[in-house]
Protein backbone atom coordinates (compact mmCIF):
# COMPACT_ATOMS: atom_id res chain seq x y z
CA UNK A 1 0.00 0.00 0.00
CA UNK A 2 2.88 2.25 0.65
CA UNK A 3 5.08 1.10 -2.42
CA UNK A 4 1.58 2.62 -4.17
CA UNK A 5 1.37 5.38 -2.27
CA UNK A 6 5.19 6.51 -2.91
CA UNK A 7 4.98 5.73 -6.55
CA UNK A 8 1.85 8.13 -6.86
CA UNK A 9 3.25 10.85 -4.91
CA UNK A 10 6.59 10.20 -7.28
CA UNK A 11 4.41 10.54 -10.39
CA UNK A 12 2.74 13.40 -9.01
CA UNK A 13 5.96 15.55 -8.05
CA UNK A 14 7.93 14.24 -11.32
CA UNK A 15 4.63 16.07 -13.28
CA UNK A 16 4.25 19.15 -11.77
CA UNK A 17 8.43 19.45 -12.52
CA UNK A 18 7.19 18.59 -15.84
CA UNK A 19 4.99 21.41 -15.97
CA UNK A 20 7.48 23.61 -14.47
CA UNK A 21 9.52 22.80 -17.43
CA UNK A 22 6.97 23.52 -19.74
CA UNK A 23 6.00 26.87 -18.54
CA UNK A 24 8.50 29.00 -20.69
CA UNK A 25 8.02 26.98 -23.93
CA UNK A 26 4.07 27.64 -23.39
CA UNK A 27 4.59 30.92 -23.20
CA UNK A 28 7.18 31.78 -26.29
CA UNK A 29 4.19 29.69 -28.21
CA UNK A 30 1.37 32.32 -26.87
CA UNK A 31 3.68 35.91 -27.23
CA UNK A 32 4.50 34.28 -31.06
CA UNK A 33 1.01 34.32 -32.02
CA UNK A 34 -0.26 37.28 -30.27
CA UNK A 35 -1.05 40.67 -31.75
CA UNK A 36 0.76 42.56 -28.60
CA UNK A 37 -0.01 46.01 -30.53
CA UNK A 38 -3.92 45.55 -30.11
CA UNK A 39 -4.18 43.13 -26.84
CA UNK A 40 -6.23 44.42 -24.31
CA UNK A 41 -8.31 46.55 -26.53
CA UNK A 42 -10.15 44.76 -28.90
CA UNK A 43 -12.01 41.51 -28.93
CA UNK A 44 -10.04 38.34 -27.98
CA UNK A 45 -10.63 36.96 -31.09
CA UNK A 46 -8.77 39.40 -32.57
CA UNK A 47 -5.64 39.51 -30.31
CA UNK A 48 -4.25 36.16 -32.22
CA UNK A 49 -2.18 36.57 -35.24
CA UNK A 50 0.14 34.45 -37.67
CA UNK A 51 1.68 37.71 -39.08
CA UNK A 52 5.06 36.84 -36.62
CA UNK A 53 5.69 34.04 -38.46
CA UNK A 54 4.90 35.42 -41.78
CA UNK A 55 6.91 37.83 -40.49
CA UNK A 56 9.97 35.48 -39.88
CA UNK A 57 9.53 32.69 -42.88
CA UNK A 58 9.68 35.71 -45.14
CA UNK A 59 13.10 36.01 -44.24
CA UNK A 60 15.50 34.58 -46.43
CA UNK A 61 17.97 33.88 -43.35
CA UNK A 62 15.78 31.55 -42.01
CA UNK A 63 15.20 29.26 -44.99
CA UNK A 64 19.20 28.81 -45.00
CA UNK A 65 19.77 28.04 -41.55
CA UNK A 66 17.48 25.15 -41.53
CA UNK A 67 19.29 24.08 -44.32
CA UNK A 68 22.87 24.89 -42.39
CA UNK A 69 21.65 23.24 -39.49
CA UNK A 70 20.41 19.98 -40.88
CA UNK A 71 23.25 19.61 -43.34
CA UNK A 72 25.63 20.13 -39.84
CA UNK A 73 24.18 17.91 -37.19
CA UNK A 74 23.73 14.88 -40.39
CA UNK A 75 27.41 15.61 -40.86
CA UNK A 76 28.22 15.67 -37.02
CA UNK A 77 26.22 12.53 -36.27
CA UNK A 78 27.65 10.48 -39.46
CA UNK A 79 31.24 11.28 -38.31
CA UNK A 80 30.19 10.63 -34.75
CA UNK A 81 28.82 7.14 -35.77
CA UNK A 82 31.64 6.10 -37.94
CA UNK A 83 34.06 6.87 -35.29
CA UNK A 84 32.12 6.20 -31.98
CA UNK A 85 30.66 2.46 -32.49
CA UNK A 86 34.21 0.99 -34.14
CA UNK A 87 35.98 2.65 -30.57
CA UNK A 88 33.46 1.19 -28.53
CA UNK A 89 33.19 -2.07 -29.99
CA UNK A 90 37.06 -2.23 -29.76
CA UNK A 91 36.78 -1.23 -25.72
CA UNK A 92 34.01 -3.70 -25.41
CA UNK A 93 35.21 -6.66 -26.91
CA UNK A 94 39.10 -5.77 -27.98
CA UNK A 95 42.02 -7.68 -26.29
CA UNK A 96 45.24 -4.87 -26.28
CA UNK A 97 47.23 -3.31 -23.84
CA UNK A 98 45.92 -0.48 -22.57
CA UNK A 99 42.10 -1.01 -22.69
CA UNK A 100 41.46 -0.02 -19.51
CA UNK A 101 43.74 3.52 -19.48
CA UNK A 102 41.87 4.14 -22.36
CA UNK A 103 38.22 3.47 -21.08
CA UNK A 104 38.91 5.24 -18.35
CA UNK A 105 39.92 8.10 -20.21
CA UNK A 106 37.53 8.02 -22.44
CA UNK A 107 34.91 8.31 -19.12
CA UNK A 108 37.12 11.35 -17.87
CA UNK A 109 36.35 12.73 -20.91
CA UNK A 110 32.37 12.57 -21.03
CA UNK A 111 32.09 15.74 -18.29
CA UNK A 112 34.52 17.84 -20.13
CA UNK A 113 32.56 20.50 -21.98
CA UNK A 114 33.40 22.65 -25.43
CA UNK A 115 34.02 25.35 -23.73
CA UNK A 116 37.33 24.09 -21.95
CA UNK A 117 38.88 23.31 -25.32
CA UNK A 118 37.11 26.27 -27.14
CA UNK A 119 40.29 28.02 -26.85
CA UNK A 120 43.44 25.89 -28.42
CA UNK A 121 40.43 24.68 -30.98
CA UNK A 122 39.39 28.15 -31.98
CA UNK A 123 43.35 29.15 -32.31
CA UNK A 124 43.99 25.69 -34.53
CA UNK A 125 40.78 26.48 -37.38
CA UNK A 126 42.44 30.07 -37.29
CA UNK A 127 45.85 28.66 -38.13
CA UNK A 128 44.37 26.56 -40.58
CA UNK A 129 42.36 29.00 -42.36
CA UNK A 130 38.30 26.77 -41.41
CA UNK A 131 36.96 29.86 -39.60
CA UNK A 132 33.50 30.70 -41.24
CA UNK A 133 33.31 26.89 -42.94
CA UNK A 134 31.48 24.10 -42.78
CA UNK A 135 34.72 22.29 -41.46
CA UNK A 136 34.77 24.29 -38.37
CA UNK A 137 31.55 23.44 -37.60
CA UNK A 138 31.44 19.91 -38.02
CA UNK A 139 35.37 18.84 -37.33
CA UNK A 140 35.34 19.43 -33.53
CA UNK A 141 32.66 17.03 -32.50
CA UNK A 142 33.74 14.38 -34.95
CA UNK A 143 34.41 12.36 -32.11
CA UNK A 144 31.99 11.97 -28.49
CA UNK A 145 33.47 10.29 -25.57
CA UNK A 146 29.11 9.84 -24.64
CA UNK A 147 28.74 8.34 -27.89
CA UNK A 148 31.65 5.59 -27.15
CA UNK A 149 30.59 5.24 -23.88
CA UNK A 150 27.26 4.14 -24.60
CA UNK A 151 27.87 1.95 -27.75
CA UNK A 152 30.97 0.26 -25.48
CA UNK A 153 28.38 -0.51 -22.55
CA UNK A 154 25.60 -1.54 -25.63
CA UNK A 155 28.42 -4.10 -26.76
CA UNK A 156 29.50 -5.04 -23.96
CA UNK A 157 26.17 -6.53 -22.88
CA UNK A 158 25.76 -8.62 -26.12
CA UNK A 159 26.31 -12.41 -25.10
CA UNK A 160 29.88 -13.94 -25.63
CA UNK A 161 28.30 -16.55 -27.35
CA UNK A 162 27.29 -14.03 -30.32
CA UNK A 163 30.80 -13.26 -31.01
CA UNK A 164 31.65 -17.16 -30.88
CA UNK A 165 29.55 -17.85 -33.49
CA UNK A 166 30.04 -15.39 -35.79
CA UNK A 167 33.60 -16.17 -35.78
CA UNK A 168 33.11 -19.84 -36.22
CA UNK A 169 31.19 -18.77 -39.07
CA UNK A 170 34.28 -17.17 -40.64
CA UNK A 171 33.46 -13.48 -40.18
CA UNK A 172 35.80 -10.62 -39.23
CA UNK A 173 35.99 -8.32 -36.42
CA UNK A 174 34.48 -5.56 -39.34
CA UNK A 175 31.87 -8.06 -40.51
CA UNK A 176 31.11 -8.69 -37.34
CA UNK A 177 30.26 -5.34 -36.04
CA UNK A 178 28.48 -4.39 -39.09
CA UNK A 179 26.56 -7.58 -39.61
CA UNK A 180 26.06 -8.97 -36.21
CA UNK A 181 26.48 -5.83 -33.90
CA UNK A 182 24.80 -2.77 -35.46
CA UNK A 183 21.47 -4.61 -36.01
CA UNK A 184 21.40 -5.72 -32.06
CA UNK A 185 22.38 -1.70 -31.16
CA UNK A 186 19.98 0.26 -32.79
CA UNK A 187 17.96 1.74 -29.73
CA UNK A 188 21.41 3.01 -28.63
CA UNK A 189 22.29 3.96 -32.21
CA UNK A 190 18.94 5.78 -31.99
CA UNK A 191 19.23 7.43 -28.79
CA UNK A 192 22.57 8.65 -29.42
CA UNK A 193 21.18 10.22 -32.45
CA UNK A 194 18.12 12.41 -30.36
CA UNK A 195 21.27 13.29 -28.47
CA UNK A 196 23.83 14.47 -31.34
CA UNK A 197 21.03 16.12 -32.97
CA UNK A 198 19.17 18.06 -30.17
CA UNK A 199 22.75 19.38 -28.86
CA UNK A 200 23.76 20.23 -32.00
CA UNK A 201 20.62 21.96 -33.38
CA UNK A 202 20.52 24.37 -30.43
CA UNK A 203 24.60 24.91 -30.05
CA UNK A 204 25.00 28.86 -30.17
CA UNK A 205 28.13 28.84 -27.93
CA UNK A 206 30.85 26.96 -31.16
CA UNK A 207 29.09 28.62 -34.00
CA UNK A 208 29.12 31.90 -32.34
CA UNK A 209 32.96 31.91 -32.64
CA UNK A 210 33.81 30.22 -35.69
CA UNK A 211 30.67 31.32 -37.89
CA UNK A 212 30.93 35.29 -39.20
CA UNK A 213 28.37 35.32 -42.05
CA UNK A 214 25.03 35.33 -42.05
CA UNK A 215 24.65 32.46 -44.64
CA UNK A 216 26.51 29.90 -42.96
CA UNK A 217 24.45 30.39 -39.42
CA UNK A 218 22.93 27.38 -38.24
CA UNK A 219 19.13 27.78 -36.30
CA UNK A 220 20.29 28.97 -32.81
CA UNK A 221 22.95 31.74 -34.50
CA UNK A 222 20.48 32.53 -37.15
CA UNK A 223 18.22 33.15 -33.99
CA UNK A 224 20.35 35.49 -32.87
CA UNK A 225 21.24 37.44 -35.91
CA UNK A 226 17.56 38.00 -36.83
CA UNK A 227 17.11 39.67 -33.22
CA UNK A 228 20.10 42.39 -34.10
CA UNK A 229 19.37 42.73 -37.89
CA UNK A 230 15.47 42.53 -38.61
CA UNK A 231 13.17 41.96 -35.13
CA UNK A 232 15.02 44.71 -32.64
CA UNK A 233 12.65 44.31 -29.81
CA UNK A 234 9.60 42.91 -31.57
CA UNK A 235 9.33 40.20 -29.28
CA UNK A 236 6.61 38.45 -31.03
CA UNK A 237 8.99 37.57 -34.17
CA UNK A 238 11.54 36.79 -31.91
CA UNK A 239 9.00 34.38 -30.30
CA UNK A 240 8.21 32.99 -33.53
CA UNK A 241 11.38 32.52 -34.83
CA UNK A 242 12.61 30.54 -31.67
CA UNK A 243 9.62 28.14 -32.05
CA UNK A 244 10.10 27.36 -35.80
CA UNK A 245 13.74 26.63 -34.57
CA UNK A 246 12.66 24.62 -31.42
CA UNK A 247 9.73 22.95 -32.44
CA UNK A 248 11.62 20.18 -34.99
CA UNK A 249 13.41 18.79 -32.25
CA UNK A 250 10.73 18.65 -29.84
CA UNK A 251 8.91 16.95 -32.43
CA UNK A 252 11.38 14.54 -33.23
CA UNK A 253 11.88 13.49 -29.54
CA UNK A 254 8.32 13.20 -28.70
CA UNK A 255 8.34 10.65 -31.32
CA UNK A 256 11.45 8.56 -30.70
CA UNK A 257 11.03 9.15 -27.27
CA UNK A 258 10.83 5.31 -26.70
CA UNK A 259 13.52 4.60 -28.66
CA UNK A 260 15.75 6.51 -26.36
CA UNK A 261 14.15 5.34 -23.08
CA UNK A 262 14.79 2.15 -24.23
CA UNK A 263 18.19 2.43 -25.36
CA UNK A 264 19.35 3.76 -22.03
CA UNK A 265 17.82 0.31 -20.23
CA UNK A 266 19.24 -1.82 -23.04
CA UNK A 267 22.80 -0.05 -22.55
CA UNK A 268 23.06 0.04 -18.89
CA UNK A 269 23.43 3.31 -18.39
CA UNK A 270 20.98 4.78 -15.80
CA UNK A 271 20.67 8.01 -14.30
Amino acid sequence: MSGGVNGRGTRAALGLLALVWLVPYAVMLTVSVLDLSVLGTGPAGGWLTLRHYERVLAAPLVGRSLLNGVLVCALILLLQLACCIPCGYALARGRFRGRGLAGAVVLAAVPIPIHVTALPLYVGFVELGLVDTYAALVLPFAASALGILMFRQAIAGLPEELFEAARLDGLGEASILLRVVLPCIRPTVAAFAVLSVVAHWNDLFWPFLVVESAELAPPALAALFARNAESGTDFGALMASAALVSTPIVAAFLVGQRLFVNAFAFSGIKG
